[in-house]
């Protein structure tokens, strides 16, 4: 595919209008209208959230778009059309794919009935020390380092469109392409590899071959968009999900409930790295005083039928 024919797509996919403003030669590193908006810094969020989010706060499927992350996209420029501000996020997100910079969106504000957004690269902003930790740990990989790069989209209501206002790319730390697909904002578990991973841990297919072999439908780490920690906190949170109606927690049902007719009753119980109950101790108070007598205990093979737990 020519470079002509991939911008052409491109454009037809946001419904973009690719008409610059006269008196623009050179969009690249443009620092315009940076001060209008600092005030607004501080509500900046992330659009993934913790807790494992599938699909970007504002429902952008980022691996639906991955093709068309394969190819180099220009870099915005003042007065750029976007039908919505979901098509601008999503254009600068491409972009920052190409560059090897996650992005962060603000939830939007207005200011004398002008709506507008901002998108930053998600370096931007203070480092977060707590009163607790007022020297930050040296093995915690830094979040915050107080980029300004960004760009900054408002509502034409004339045209019904959203415009390209401000646009800086200058970044103060390293950029790094070669693991785009590592950062946060570029990450995305589709609901196919959500499902195959559930098939295939209710299949008994042990935790590694399980995701080695989704990552390999998804086109490889680089493409699937998805990391081995994600997959793995979807396949936990799925046993979570199902732990409630298993034989493991009938029996932690039977501890509750012995615990309440008798209060020496004493239980501990362990998970292995695949979150399956793996270890169980359990003593009520007659077994207590017994043992202090005779010091028999009582173990039980929990390999018995491993195939259909494991």
């Amino acid at each position: 595919m020519s470079g002509s024919g991939s911008d052409l797509d491109l454009a037809q996919d946001l419904q973009l209008s690719t008409q610059r403003e006269a008196g623009v030669e050179d969009p690249i590193g443009l620092d315009v209208g940076v001060d209008e908006y600092e005030q607004g810094d501080d509500q900046i969020v992330d659009i993934i959230e913790e807790g494992n989010q599938y699909v970007a706060e504002v429902g952008l499927d980022i691996a639906a778009i991955e093709q068309p992350l394969q190819s180099v996209v220009p870099p915005p420029y003042i007065g750029m059309e976007f039908s919505s501000s979901d098509a601008g996020h999503m254009y600068y997100l491409r972009y920052a794919f190409d560059r090897g910079f996650g992005v962060m969106k603000n939830g939007g504000s207005s200011k004398n009935g002008r709506k507008r957004v901002i998108i930053t690269c998600s370096k931007g902003g203070k480092p977060k020390i707590s009163a607790k930790k007022a020297i930050p740990d040296k093995n915690r990989k830094v979040e915050k380092e107080l980029c300004k790069a960004r760009v900054y989209l408002k509502l034409d209501q004339s045209k019904d469109v959203w415009v390209v206002t401000g646009f800086c790319d200058k970044h103060n730390h390293v950029l790094c392409p070669d693991f785009s697909h590592k950062i946060r904002s570029h990450r995305s578990i589709q609901d196919w590899a959500i499902n195959q991973l559930e098939l295939n841990d209710r299949s008994g297919v042990p935790v590694i071959s399980n995701i080695n072999a989704v990552t390999a439908m998804g086109g490889g780490p680089h493409h699937c968009g998805f990391t081995e920690r994600d997959a793995r906190n979807v396949i936990a949170k799925m046993r979570r999900g199902s732990f409630q109606k298993g034989d493991a927690e009938a029996l932690m049902q039977f501890f509750r409930e012995a615990k309440r007719k008798d209060p020496k009753f004493y239980y501990s119980y362990k998970f292995d790295e695949d979150n399956r109950l793996d270890i169980v101790f359990w003593a009520d108070s007659t077994s207590q005083s017994w043992y202090k007598f005779f010091g028999d205990v009582v173990t039980f093979d929990a390999t018995y039928i491993v195939n259909k737990y494991v």
